[in-house]
């Protein structure tokens, strides 16, 4: 399961925050997007080949005003909100307002099945009674190369909640480290455990 430079590959994308109308998120709203990641993962023994999993090492977070990436944030963006990669619960891609928040698909340090999460502030974010002068993203749980997440679940999901509604529709662009490495029984059968939702 080491990090090694010859197996490991990028997975990224970029998930849209806002309601099925495209507006902004309102205060308390919740969204996913689900990654099908069934290419990479088989669970599965057949005879003397192993079950394979996704190993994730690191995700790198990005906020911005546009999908690719590039839209510099507005300084008088208020946003508060949660967001993390959490394996194998089968969300989909729902708009801000569609999702429920439960203890399997929270993006939290708590739920065994969270990749990676973190807060977001906003420039202008009062909810904390002190207002920041710049965005500030704080890594909450986040895997390593020396102990990545492994994944045996066909998908991983960003979810995300607000806590303050948002100025303007914001995109959340990630890049996960990943590779696919061989499985023996024990860890197998403990990862399906625990990724059992």
């Amino acid at each position: 399961m080491a990090y090694d430079l010859k197996d490991v590959f990028y997975l990224d994308g970029s998930v849209q925050m806002a309601q099925s109308d495209g507006t902004v998120p309102l205060a308390g709203e919740s969204g996913s997007q689900q990654i099908d990641v069934s290419a990479f993962v088989d669970p599965i023994s057949r005879g003397k080949a192993a079950g394979v999993g996704l190993a994730v090492y690191k995700i790198h977070y990005g906020i911005s005003s546009t999908s690719d990436g590039s839209g510099i944030l507005d300084p008088t963006e208020t946003s508060v909100f949660k967001a993390g990669m959490v394996a194998g619960a089968g969300t989909g891609n729902t708009s801000a307002g569609g999702l429920t928040i439960t203890s399997q698909n929270s993006p939290t340090v708590a739920n065994a099945l969270t990749i990676g999460a973190f807060d977001f502030y906003g420039p202008k974010a009062t909810g904390s009674g002190e207002v920041p002068s710049y965005p500030v993203l704080t890594q909450l749980i986040e895997p390593s190369t020396e102990v990545p997440y492994v994944v045996v679940r066909d998908n991983i999901c960003m979810v995300y909640k607000y806590k303050e509604a948002a100025t303007e529709v914001l995109y959340i662009n990630f890049r996960m480290e990943v590779a696919r490495i061989k499985l023996g029984t024990d860890l197998l059968n403990q990862l399906l455990r625990t990724q059992t939702v």
